[in-house]
C-alpha cells in the first residue's frame, strides 16, 4: 500500500473501512500530501505485519483528528516523518503504540504546529537510533516529558526540539546520550524554556554542537560541567541569542578538535561572566562574530 494515495491533494473524504490489510507490510507514504483530507477512519485496519510507516500521514495538513487506538505497531521499524506537516492536528493519543522495534523517529511530528496534546507515555524506545527533528516545529506544545524514554541506542538528537517556541518544560533527565554523535540545534528557538537540566548528558562521542541552544532567550543558567567536547568540531552559534544568560563556566571544555566558533556567544547581551580558561583555538578556522553583542563584558 506504499504511495497508494500519494499526492491526492483534492481528496476530502476517504472510506477504506472494508480494506483487509492483514497481510500488508508497508504503509509508507500511504496518504502523503492528502492536504484536503480532514477526517479519516482507520479503525478496521489490521497493522500487525506493518514494518514501515514512514511519511504515512505527512502533508495531511487539514486532518484535525485521527483515531489510531487500534493500531498494532509491534513490528514497525520506521516512523520517520509519520505525522510531518499535520498542521491542523490538535491532539494525538499514541498511548497504545508498541514501539519496541522502532529504530527511526526522525521528524515524526515535524511542524505539527497546532498540536497541544501528545500522549507518548507508553513508548518503548530501547532500539531507537534516530531522533533528529522528532518534535521540530511543535510550537504549541507547552511541555514535553520524555523521562520514560530508553535512549541507550540513540545516535542523533540534532534539531530534536527546534522551534518548540511555547514549550516551557522539557524532561530528558533520563536520557542516555553516550552514543550520540549530533546535538546541533537540539534546543534551538526554545524561546519559552526557562530552565533545562542536561547535567546527565554524556557527550564523549558528539562531533557537532552548532546552534545547540541558539535562541533560548529565557534560560539564565546552564550546567555543562559534565560535557566532554574533545571530539566536537562545530561550536558555531552554540549560545547565539541566549539573551538571559548571566554566567557561563566552560572551563572544562576541550576544544582541541574545534573548527568553527563563529557566532558562538553572539548577542548574549546579559552575559557578565564567561570562563574560557582552557579554550584551545589552534585548529579553529572561523571566529567571526564570536562575542558580537556581548554588551556587558568589561
Amino acid at each position: 500500500m506504499e504511495n497508494m494515495f500519494y499526492g491526492c491533494t483534492s481528496l476530502e473524504s476517504l472510506n477504506i473501512t472494508n480494506f483487509d490489510t492483514s497481510k500488508v507490510r508497508n504503509f509508507a507514504y500511504l496518504l502523503y500530501n492528502c492536504s484536503s483530507l480532514s477526517y479519516l477512519n482507520l479503525s478496521n485496519f489490521n497493522t500487525s505485519n506493518i514494518k514501515d510507516m514512514r511519511f504515512m500521514f505527512s502533508g495531511c495538513s487539514s486532518l484535525n483528528s485521527v483515531d489510531l487506538s487500534k493500531f498494532d505497531t509491534r513490528n514497525v521499524k520506521y516512523m520517520k516523518n509519520m505525522f510531518e506537516d499535520c498542521q491542523s492536528l490538535l491532539s494525538l493519543d499514541l498511548s497504545n503504540f508498541d514501539t519496541t522495534n522502532v529504530e527511526n523517529m526522525e521528524y515524526m511530528f515535524y511542524n505539527c504546529k497546532s498540536l497541544k496534546f501528545l500522549n507518548i507515555s507508553s513508548f518503548n524506545t530501547g532500539n531507537l537510533i534516530y531522533m533528529r527533528g522528532t518534535f521540530r516545529g511543535c510550537s504549541s506544545l507547552t511541555s514535553i516529558d520524555l523521562s520514560n524514554f530508553n535512549t541507550d541506542s540513540l545516535k542523533d538528537i540534532a534539531y530534536l526540539f527546534w522551534g518548540c517556541s511555547n514549550t516551557k518544560y522539557i524532561n530528558i533527565m533520563n536520557f542516555n546520550t553516550s552514543k550520540v554523535l549530533y546535538m546541533d540545534c537540539a534546543f534551538r528557538e526554545c524561546s519559552s524554556l526557562i530552565s533545562l537540566d542536561i547535567s546527565n548528558f554524556i557527550t564523549k562521542k558528539v562531533t557537532w554542537m552548532a546552534a545547540m541552544f541558539m535562541g533560548c532567550s529565557l534560560i539564565s543558567s546552564l550546567d555543562l560541567s559534565n560535557f566532554d567536547t574533545s571530539l566536537v568540531t562545530r561550536f558555531d552559534n552554540m549560545f547565539h541569542s541566549c539573551k538571559s544568560l548571566i554566567s557561563l563556566d566552560l572551563s572544562n571544555f576541550n576544544t582541541k578538535s574545534a573548527l568553527l566558533m563563529n557566532g558562538m556567544f553572539y548577542n548574549c547581551n546579559k552575559l557578565i561572566y564567561l570562563d574560557l580558561t582552557n579554550f584551545d583555538t589552534s585548529t579553529v578556522i572561523d571566529l567571526t562574530r564570536m562575542f558580537s553583542g556581548c554588551q556587558k563584558f568589561e
